[in-house]
């Protein structure tokens, strides 16, 4: 993100946030841009703020259901071959999203994903999901090391990201007070 922050305009680098986002958010509609870069500290920080009046099924007419983690988090994408020849390599980074999405008037969480959380000694990960008043609060963090993996440790590398992902990818549901 860095990299684009610096080779685009501002905004060139809103149109491409604004593209990311509607790969998983319909109607997507970014209404505050900040970006911090403390190149010095190595941390870049994107702070944005957006709405989606269609996110999410509505189902039955008083179920909605969303994954709240909304942006798809920056990792490593393994194909789904068994096994590898070649050595595996990761560059250390760490991924912090927090997410406080505003639920929609009358309604509350009826089914929260469930938290995950996994270490390994060439990454660890966690993932939460909570209720605040009107507010459902995703706090995610996904740490890797710079480090040289022999292709034997394919399949652990592999399971390592592919939970995280599912993680990631699961849903909430919320449902329609009756008052």
């Amino acid at each position: 993100m860095r990299g684009e922050h610096f080779s685009r305009t501002a905004d060139e680098f809103r149109a491409g946030l604004e593209r990311m986002l509607s790969r998983t958010v319909k109607a997507a509609s970014l209404s505050n841009l900040e970006v911090q870069d403390a190149f010095e500290k190595n941390a870049f920080r994107i702070n944005l703020n957006f709405g989606s009046q269609g996110y999410g099924q509505l189902m039955q007419q008083r179920l909605r259901v969303f994954t709240p983690s909304v942006l798809e988090p920056p990792g490593p994408n393994f194909t789904h071959k068994s096994k590898r020849t070649e050595p595996i390599l990761l560059r250390a980074a760490v991924y912090r999203k927090h997410v406080r999405i505003k639920l929609p008037p009358g309604f509350t969480v009826d089914e929260l994903p469930e938290a995950a959380k996994m270490d390994e000694d060439f990454g660890r990960f966690s993932l939460s999901f909570r209720q605040d008043a009107s507010e459902l609060i995703v706090e995610e963090e996904l740490t890797t090391e710079g480090v040289t993996l022999p292709a034997e440790d394919y399949g652990r590398v592999k399971k390592f990201f592919d939970q995280f992902d599912g993680a990631d990818q699961q849903r909430a549901v919320l449902v329609k007070s009756d008052s």
